[in-house]
């Protein structure tokens, strides 16, 4: 009953080839890990027979999300004094964390488009803070590894100053039905225009516009242990992280 979502994507996702006996383990490790995708609210699994007497059909039977998808993370500030103050993020990113508001669309058999707007607010001081419209590409199952690459193509509309459009990497690679490696490298640059006043800029008004482009770099590898059982509300399951990162600013002007 897929109308939006590819099936071969639902079927590559579950790691379940096609032809051969299941075991318990293997159908309760694909379950979940269905379970866990963006773009389906549910999955169920069912028997129907077969064409040959004693063999039946795994039939995976879903329930897809709409195409518009977001993700606001927004941290909860609570300060103490001659009374208890709750307080949200005063911007679109929030304090900390990053936010996300787009549109997905499946082309082809293993193939999505997606577009929205994504604000980048890291947990450390290491990054700027900016804005961006984005749009790109997944392709799922490369080469039949069930691997996943991702080109995005950003330009920040919100930040630092005006953004160039720049490029953005992301590949995964299943390790196990519950661990994942995923490798990203991203590039943002933007330019800034700085005036500098004083008596000779009556005359010379060239000389006190100084101009830079500058930008930053981005390399991660990020290792993910996903046992959770959904991606909105989960209600059992652990999720352990890890994701070192090498950033390069550079400045030019």
């Amino acid at each position: 009953n897929a109308k939006r979502v590819s099936k071969d994507v639902v079927t590559a996702e579950s790691r379940l080839p096609a032809g051969r006996e299941y075991p318990e383990a293997e159908l309760r490790d694909a379950s979940t890990r269905l379970s866990r995708l963006p773009f389906l609210l549910s999955v169920e699994f069912s028997l129907e027979k077969g064409s040959e007497r004693g063999k039946h059909v795994l039939v995976l039977s879903i329930v897809e999300t709409k195409p518009f998808f977001f993700a606001l993370d927004l941290p909860i500030g609570i300060s103490q004094g001659d009374g208890a103050n709750v307080s949200f993020g005063d911007d679109f990113a929030g304090e900390e964390g990053s936010s996300v508001v787009g549109f997905r669309w499946f082309v082809g058999r293993r193939g999505m488009v997606h577009a929205g707007l994504y604000a980048f607010n890291d947990l450390d001081d290491l990054t700027n803070e900016f804005v961006s419209a984005s749009i790109g590409y997944t392709q799922y199952d490369l080469f039949g590894t069930r691997a996943f690459a991702t080109l995005n193509v950003r330009r920040p509309i919100e930040g630092p100053t005006n953004g160039a459009i720049t490029p953005e990497l992301v590949v995964g690679i299943p390790l196990s039905p519950n661990q994942t490696l995923t490798l990203q490298a991203n590039q943002t640059e933007w330019s800034r225009t700085t005036r500098t006043f004083g008596p000779s800029c009556i005359e010379q008004p060239d000389l006190c516009r100084i101009e830079l482009d500058y930008g930053q770099r981005v390399y991660r590898a990020r290792w993910t242990y996903n046992t959770t059982n959904n991606p909105f509300v989960p209600t059992r399951g652990t999720v352990l992280s890890v994701a070192p990162m090498y950033v390069e600013h550079e400045r030019k002007g």
